[in-house]
């Protein structure tokens, strides 16, 4: 049985992890938006890789933890869909992510002999950037309480609402670079 000390201190990484990976995934949202819109020429591709290592370390940690709650709660299973709606969608909305992750990696280029060359955007292509917005904010939002507790920072409803906020505002400024990108490809 491993000790509650070290499935803290497992949490805490996870938490850092998680901000920094939010943190990254915003640049990287905000840049590659600048950059489909024509504005800016900088995707700090060589920061999505980073959060690409994140990530995997993220997923890890969440498979082992979702496999212990399901272990520790397996005497009640069947009920166990409804009383605890907010952690299957935390661990449906983060699968989600990482299949829509394999398509976002190259739906957009490649580069061939030192020249990016752009893949035509398709609807399909549009579609799956949607989901991986709106996949990501939900999975962001769902895990705001589990995030900040683990911090240690107050969980405040207004310190809440602001986070809501800021992520509703990348979030609809993301959706629009990808619906004016997909415009300009018809």
């Amino acid at each position: 049985m491993i000790n509650q000390g070290f499935i803290s201190m497992i949490r805490k990484i996870n938490a850092i992890i998680s901000v920094l990976l939010i943190l990254i995934i915003l640049i990287h949202g905000i840049a590659g938006s600048t950059v489909l819109l024509g504005i800016s020429y900088f995707s700090f591709k060589w920061l999505a890789w980073i959060g690409i290592f994140l990530l995997i370390i993220h997923i890890f940690i969440g498979i082992k933890f979702t496999i212990n709650s399901i272990a520790i709660s397996n005497s009640h299973i069947k009920n166990y869909f409804r009383k605890n709606i907010l952690f299957w969608i935390r661990r449906i909305t983060g699968f989600g992510l990482i299949v829509l992750i394999f398509f976002h990696l190259g739906i957009y280029g490649q580069v061939i002999d030192g020249t990016y060359v752009v893949f035509k955007f398709t609807t399909i292509n549009m579609i799956s950037q949607m989901l991986l917005i709106i996949f990501l904010f939900i999975h962001i939002c769902s895990n705001i309480n589990p995030l900040l507790i683990s911090l240690g920072i107050s969980n405040g409803f207004e310190r809440k609402r602001k986070i809501f906020l800021i992520l509703s505002s990348i979030t609809l400024f993301l959706i629009m670079s990808i619906l004016l990108y997909y415009i300009s490809w018809l």
